[in-house]
């Protein structure tokens, strides 16, 4: 399986460097890249629940947005990642339900908003190559995101 995943990565950094721009739908799924930053958006449907599925081991990053109580999945999130120092490195107007993002080592704030409510949290990304998954929830009130 990881041969296909390589493939599959690799096809997509070499699309983005011939030109298709930076980013671009497949059944929905939207990937791209901001500098240094890469990233893929989706998990509307089983069919792009698999394919990020199939990516998920090259992203550091793994955002999850949804509806406290029901578990409704989201994909209506403002999404901005800036580092350390505020600058934003990523910036997204309607991400989800999934985001996958490859960072590189540092510390982060991932602010996502819906429904007019912004929840920010600190992440870091060690050089150890460990990924880490956060989940937003939106519901009645405020709440917090859960990070592994």
């Amino acid at each position: 399986m990881k041969p296909i995943r390589t493939m599959v990565t690799f096809a997509l950094a070499c699309g983005l460097q011939l030109g298709m721009g930076s980013t671009w739908a497949q059944d929905g799924l939207v990937t791209g890249s901001s500098g240094a930053v890469t990233y893929a958006s989706g998990g509307v449907g089983s069919e792009q629940r698999e394919a990020l599925a199939a990516m998920r081991a090259d992203f550091n990053l793994r955002l999850t947005f949804a509806t406290r109580g029901s578990g409704e999945m989201r994909a209506d999130v403002a999404l901005t990642i800036t580092d350390r120092k505020r600058n934003p490195v990523l910036s997204l107007d309607a991400a989800g339900p999934q985001v996958y993002v490859k960072l590189p080592p540092g510390t982060y704030w991932v602010n996502a908003k819906a429904d007019e409510q912004e929840q920010s949290r600190s992440v870091t990304i060690g050089r150890n190559g460990a990924a880490r998954e956060v989940y937003f929830y939106w519901g009645a009130k405020p709440d917090q995101a859960t990070t592994q």
